[in-house]
């Protein structure tokens, strides 16, 4: 038989008692931007606004699509034909 050779057991090393300050916790206000970023469909710019309605009805039809196209296969009813 082999002899395993085992390794001493070492003392546990103490643990870093260091306390996280202010400035490490929360961010500065100097780093965050100066304009807050506002989703497309509520901008107060109209055409920035329809375009974003537009590319969501667009997005709402592949997803439909897509979803119908997997029925039809699931059940056969033949609506994209074979």
């Amino acid at each position: 038989m082999s002899a395993k050779n085992k390794k001493p057991a070492r003392p546990a090393a103490p643990a870093a008692t260091t306390t996280p300050t202010a400035a490490a916790v929360a961010p500065k206000a100097a780093d965050a931007p100066a304009t807050a970023l506002v989703p497309a469909l509520e901008s107060s710019d109209p055409k920035r606004r329809m375009i974003a309605q537009i590319a969501l009805i667009v997005f709402s039809l592949y997803v439909a699509a897509v979803w119908l196209l997997a029925l039809d296969q699931q059940f056969h009813w033949g609506i994209f034909k074979p």
